[in-house]
């Protein structure tokens, strides 16, 4: 009986977590930094705010283990911002949703390759599926906009 309830009990948490969706594109005909200047540039020009840069493939070359270990980009650069109409209605959906914010948008180059790809998630909301559904697509539609703003 308690095999039966240890395994009810993974599958109920194994299920009951959120899946976001990783959305990728490739960024063509562009200089890596001219990119990241565009995107930066489109993301304030919404009125928001970039609250944090990270720069991802200097953190990993830094906490490298060992030599042998091989580097993943040549380039990897992530911001970080608050969008605050977005996040709240996120928030009021479901305060869980905290978790969510903020919103991260990432620009890449791997180690020999030249293609550049530009990286963002789309939060799986806790709360109301009609109301998640709508305030996901207005997520969606704040991405879109910058990126095609920015490209």
């Amino acid at each position: 009986m308690k095999n039966i309830l240890k395994i009810l009990f993974i599958f109920a948490i194994t299920f009951s977590f959120s899946h976001s969706e990783v959305i990728t594109i490739e960024i063509k005909d562009y200089q890596f930094q001219d990119a990241l200047d565009d995107l930066r540039d489109s993301i304030l020009a919404t009125g928001t705010k970039i609250t944090e840069t990270r720069h991802i493939e200097k953190m990993l070359k830094r906490t490298k283990a060992n030599k042998s270990q091989k580097d993943i980009y040549k380039y990897g650069m992530a911001y970080s911002f608050c969008k605050a109409d977005l996040s709240r209605a996120m928030m009021s959906l479901d305060a869980r949703n905290i978790a969510n914010c903020p919103f991260t948008v990432a620009l890449f180059q791997e180690v020999n390759s030249k293609k550049i790809y530009l990286s963002y998630r789309i939060p799986d909301l806790k709360g109301n599926k009609t109301q998640a559904k709508k305030v996901r697509a207005l997520i969606e539609s704040f991405f879109k906009k910058v990126i095609q703003e920015a490209f």
